[in-house]
């Protein structure tokens, strides 16, 4: 398999347009999720934002997550849902963001439907995670993930199994990896008509 390219801001913003998925409510048995898979430049190229839940919180406690959280009965539509909530454990403001598009919904346990959105942050800044819920923010270059998603995923056949990716010193796995791993399938489809991939991926770096 050929190396995956690394595609500038434009063509990726165009590609993750393109990825629009029409998403629903889930019905009354599961609660809706929203999370933010944010991309900016960042280095050599796009990189992907991710957080480290809190260690003491009731749900999913350490792991590596897309900033995001559960749909409020106040919230108007899914996608506000995950900017409200992008805002309080990033401080990440709306107007900041450029959203791409919808993602499938991702089933989590036995109760959970989270609904991913794309977007793209053009002025990246040093953020100040809310503690109560995110220990600390990781920026992950795109070139990166895609390497060991094409190692160690591309022979996986059960969609529902989920690949694991190292970043930044931390294990990602469970739904965040289903969800970056269906986007990375997505992102390698015509690859041949982008540049070549830097011989140095970069290394994934905290943003706290």
């Amino acid at each position: 398999m050929e190396p995956f390219p690394q595609l500038n801001p434009k063509d990726l913003k165009q590609r993750l347009r393109y990825l629009d998925y029409i998403t629903e409510r889930a019905d009354t048995e599961r609660r809706d999720g929203a999370v933010m898979v944010i991309f900016m430049d960042h280095g050599p190229g796009p990189a992907v934002l991710f957080t480290k839940r809190a260690a003491d919180l009731s749900e999913h406690a350490g792991q590596i997550s897309f900033p995001g959280g559960g749909v409020e009965k106040g919230d108007l539509s899914l996608r506000l849902a995950a900017l409200r909530e992008t805002y309080e454990e990033v401080g990440i403001e709306a107007g900041e963001l450029e959203i791409l598009s919808a993602l499938p919904p991702q089933p989590v346990l036995d109760h959970w439907l989270i609904h991913p959105f794309t977007a793209w942050w053009s002025t990246p800044r040093r953020l100040i995670p809310d503690p109560a819920e995110v220990d600390r923010v990781i920026v992950t270059p795109l070139a990166e993930l895609t390497i060991q998603h094409q190692r160690e995923c591309w022979h996986i056949p059960d969609p529902e199994q989920s690949c694991r990716y190292q970043i930044a010193g931390e294990l990602l796995w469970g739904a965040t990896a289903r969800i970056i791993g269906r986007l990375l399938d997505s992102l390698l489809k015509e690859q041949i008509s982008f540049p070549s991939l830097p011989q140095s991926p970069g290394r994934a770096e905290a943003l706290s």
